[in-house]
């Protein structure tokens, strides 16, 4: 939809954001209008919302958007815990040297380095993951919240529920656009 405002009199003013215009085509839903030397404020909005009627989208696409977030917040997940469980390999190595130390004492000196070695592996691989760990995060809800948003073109807000609430909200709490599967 085109939107043009126009300023019929030189008694008026119109403003769009923030400069007086006598005529401006193309407005976006996102420019902010204000009139009359007071800038009272227009609702573009409100007022395209109340000239189209209401519209149905279909939504299929955001199933695999969720879907995709969803599964690398769990992978992330699972690889922290991995991790985790892994960090105890060389208190394990530490604590068997031990006690084999009473069958074979010269392993006991290897197995020690070993867990040396792999204590100091792990340490470094948490340090790395601990400041690469919440730079993915944030990046991977970045990237979530700019596709997960309403496929009205007038609207595009993110949809913070879940897909299977939105779809059987069946319209979106903000433009109030239907949606469809």
């Amino acid at each position: 939809m085109k939107v043009t405002v126009i300023d019929i009199t030189d008694n008026n003013f119109i403003y769009v954001n923030g400069v007086e215009v006598k005529r401006k085509s193309g407005l976006s839903i996102d420019d902010e209008i204000e009139l009359g030397p007071d800038k009272y404020s227009l609702d573009l909005q409100g007022i395209l919302r109340s000239f189209s009627s209401v519209k149905s989208f279909s939504i299929k696409h955001l199933e695999a958007i969720y879907e995709n977030h969803d599964r690398a917040k769990m992978d992330y997940q699972i690889k922290q815990n991995k991790l985790n469980a892994l960090s105890a390999l060389p208190g394990l190595i530490s604590m068997s040297s031990i006690a084999l130390a009473f069958i074979l004492p010269d392993l006991r000196v290897i197995m020690i380095i070993l867990a040396l070695i792999m204590a100091i592996a792990f340490a470094v691989i948490r340090m790395k993951n601990a400041s690469e760990g919440p730079l993915f995060l944030k990046k991977l809800d970045e990237d979530f919240r700019k596709e997960y948003v309403c496929p009205n073109p007038l609207c595009k807000r993110f949809l913070m529920h879940p897909y299977n609430e939105i779809l059987s909200g069946k319209a979106c709490p903000f433009c109030k656009a239907k949606f469809k599967e």
